[in-house]
């Protein structure tokens, strides 16, 4: 079970960071980055949008902070933007999150040496 909730949230987190750097790279391409343009608003939501993807990324080596960078960057996000992401291609980041985490609970239990019978 380990082996296919790791390699499941693995597969859709290429999916995911594939998806939403090709929005950036285009939006960067378009228009280029100019911070200073930015509101405070803005700032935090591009600071939790970069956490969840860097939350995938290093979910690939350590599956809970991983998990746990890409919800507490989905909670900032969705807090600042008034949980409208709620049901959007963000919710995704989240359902990838919690494969990770579920991965990183089956791992636990399963190192964990069974008690002998006596």
């Amino acid at each position: 079970m380990y082996n296919i909730l790791r390699w499941s949230a693995r597969g859709l987190s290429v999916l995911l960071l594939g998806f939403f750097g090709l929005f950036i790279l285009a939006h960067v391409a378009k228009d280029g980055v100019d911070f200073s343009r930015f509101t405070g608003e803005e700032l935090v939501m591009t600071a939790a949008l970069f956490a969840m993807l860097i939350g995938l990324i290093v979910a690939w080596f350590k599956e809970l902070p991983g998990g746990l960078l890409t919800l507490a960057g989905y909670v900032l996000f969705a807090a600042i933007d008034g949980f409208g992401v709620i049901g959007t291609p963000f919710t995704a980041l989240v359902l990838v999150a919690l494969l990770f985490l579920s991965a990183w609970l089956a791992g636990r239990r399963r190192s964990k040496p069974h008690p002998q019978p006596q």
